[in-house]
């Protein structure tokens, strides 16, 4: 008389998941990145909440922050206007240089909209900041 064998385990109990496909490994990379993001904002509030409540930081701190900022946000504000003035006036005239030169003088708004707005008063304002806080 033959035994049969007895079934008391699931499949899947060994201590070993079972192997992802390509649609598990990118679904559990992105549960693992979204924990560490969600885990990061979590932080980043406590931080902050915790820095602006009253009563937290002594005297001499808020002064030193106020005064650091005062540095680093107010004082720099006219060099970078001064700046921002001669690198607009060059580009200015390199722009309307080219126009002129290939007939489309109309066109003036939109380019100065498109390259100065856009890409370079955001990248001169940051290296001009940058080089003023470092050196603070």
């Amino acid at each position: 008389m033959k035994q049969r064998p007895s079934v008391t385990a699931a499949p899947y109990a060994s201590t070993e998941p079972p192997s992802l496909g390509l649609l598990g490994r990118l679904g559990d990379l992105v549960l693992r990145v979204g924990a560490a993001g969600l885990q990061f904002v979590g932080d980043t509030a406590i931080v902050f909440a915790r820095g602006v409540t009253p009563g937290r930081w002594r005297r001499t701190m808020r002064e030193e922050f106020l005064d650091y900022l005062f540095r680093v946000g107010v004082r720099p504000i006219p060099v970078v206007l001064v700046a921002a003035l001669l690198v607009g006036i060059g580009l200015v005239q390199q722009i309307l240089y080219w126009l002129v030169l290939v007939g489309q003088q109309g066109s003036i708004g939109s380019f100065l909209v498109l390259v100065m707005v856009r890409e370079v008063a955001p990248v001169v304002t940051a290296l001009i900041l940058i080089g003023r806080s470092g050196s603070v």
